[in-house]
């Protein structure tokens, strides 16, 4: 497809996904205790909140290419995003519908997930690296955005009131998004002719599997608990929302580098790249089991 058949707001449309793969559920965390609160709960009680949407990317992940298939991708993009609204503005009613609607915005960023790189393949097919490198821009800074505003906002009116902002974004995105429906890129099936070995046993797509799902486990464990475990230690509210900002800060400039460096890269290369930032990784958890009382000790 060239430039002129594509929608002027296809690239606003795919920052407006990215900003919101993240911040309906990553919002939460900071101002959970707050959320108990209101509801008359336990925090313990609404751990699940930042669950359900995990759950929800292992459940609902595999089926997203076939609703690529079915209606197509930018279409499946209008229906789930109208689905998170949906479920999002249903988060305010009561706790029962907290959670069905939390169920609803996982579904939907599960789907979003999966299909949005084909989406950046399918209009950008000499340029994903950039608009990859777009798109996870975005997603990275409206988290630390919203991280950082989401204590300020609930103590200057209510939880309810950050959940309607968040609603509102995922609107927005969804009026966005909706022009580029007419121009619908619909996947199309593997023909099963037999010389294609099942992924079920490929060895490489196992390893690539386990390595994702620990490091999907690590960062939203950590997006999850650290505002928590941060008030714990005995920094206040604003300061632990800050500090989950910050978590997400430091992944800026690596997230809008290398998506484009890793499509230059050799494989040798990437292999490397990625034992480091794991070794970072193990290396901070490690650091976060002692109990210091300052910046440095």
């Amino acid at each position: 497809m060239d430039e002129q058949q594509k929608s002027p707001l296809l690239v606003p449309g795919i920052v407006m996904m990215g900003m919101i793969l993240r911040i309906p559920f990553t919002s939460i965390p900071p101002v959970i205790s707050d959320v108990a609160k209101g509801l008359g709960v336990s925090v313990s009680s609404l751990g699940i909140l930042t669950t359900i949407p995990l759950l929800s990317f292992a459940i609902v992940s595999p089926f997203a290419p076939k609703f690529g298939q079915k209606w197509g991708i930018e279409k499946s993009f209008a229906i789930f995003v109208l689905l998170m609204a949906i479920g999002s503005l249903m988060r305010i009613a009561s706790m029962p519908l907290l959670f069905l609607g939390t169920v609803l915005i996982g579904v939907g960023i599960a789907t979003l997930n999966v299909l949005l790189p084909s989406t950046v393949v399918a209009n950008f097919p000499t340029k994903i690296g950039r608009y990859t490198a777009t798109y996870s821009l975005a997603m990275t800074i409206a988290t630390i955005l919203a991280s950082s505003l989401a204590v300020p906002i609930v103590k200057a009116t209510n939880w309810q009131t950050l959940i309607m902002i968040l609603s509102v974004i995922i609107v927005i995105a969804f009026v966005v998004w909706l022009p580029n429906v007419k121009h619908n890129h619909v996947l199309e099936a593997r023909p099963k002719d037999g010389a294609h070995t099942s992924i079920w046993r490929n060895k490489r797509a196992w390893y690539l599997l386990a390595y994702g799902g620990l490091q999907s486990l690590y960062y939203y464990t950590a997006m999850a608990w650290l505002p928590t475990m941060a008030q714990q230690t005995g920094l206040s509210a604003e300061a632990a929302g800050y500090l989950s900002g910050i978590f997400t800060l430091i992944t800026l400039p690596l997230t809008f580098v290398l998506p484009t460096a890793f499509t230059r890269w050799g494989n040798q290369t990437r292999r490397w790249v990625m034992v480091g930032f794991s070794a970072l990784a193990f290396i901070g958890v490690g650091m976060m089991l002692f109990n210091g009382h300052g910046f440095l000790f």
